[in-house]
């Protein structure tokens, strides 16, 4: 059996794949997440979830490699991870009683083939209140994470509904890579 590979330091991603299986090891690709500029935003976790497991499986051509990457768009704006607790507010607010995507992107390499995943998903936030955000910005949760939420976490309070696969809005689109990795193993 080949090695899989998760090209991720992702605590999250690393706990998902956990669930389709216990045997991988975790080798985090450094590449810079840069994209080209004309590049459709909802096929950029795509572009960059391809740079990052060519860049393990380069080194590592006898396994299965595995990367992603996540971004969310909204009102045809790619929205990263918060660069300080008011810029956190600001996405936050302009998300309230409004919806977004959430874009994840996986790459498997194996045996020199690449198989691909653009999974697009829905989060609809329900309308909240400065004074909400406040509070839920007392917790460093919104650190780290595009949007400045985690729909697993405090935040999920601020969701009024989604559609698509939960997996996937958290970083891992667990159906497809489930079904792609069965058929590889």
């Amino acid at each position: 059996m080949k090695e899989i590979i998760l090209a991720s330091a992702s605590i999250r991603r690393k706990e998902l794949l956990e669930k389709i299986t216990k045997k991988f090891k975790i080798i985090p690709s450094n590449i810079d997440e840069i994209y080209p500029p004309n590049l459709d935003l909802f096929s950029v976790p795509l572009y960059i979830s391809n740079m990052k497991a060519l860049d393990i499986y380069k080194d590592h051509p006898d396994s299965i490699v595995i990367g992603c990457d996540t971004a969310i768009v909204f009102n045809n704006t790619l929205i990263g991870k918060p660069k300080s607790k008011d810029n956190a507010k600001n996405m936050l607010l302009r998300f309230s009683g409004n919806y977004h995507y959430v874009i994840t992107g996986a790459t498997i390499y194996v045996n020199n083939q690449k198989y691909e995943i653009n999974s697009i998903n829905k989060v609809h936030f329900k309308s909240i209140t400065e004074q909400e955000i406040d509070e839920y910005l007392t917790y460093d949760e919104y650190k780290d994470k595009a949007g400045a939420y985690a729909i697993q976490g405090i935040a999920a309070k601020f969701i009024e509904k989604f559609e698509g696969e939960y997996d996937a809005i958290v970083g891992l689109p667990s159906k497809d890579i489930k079904s792609i990795l069965k058929n590889l193993i």
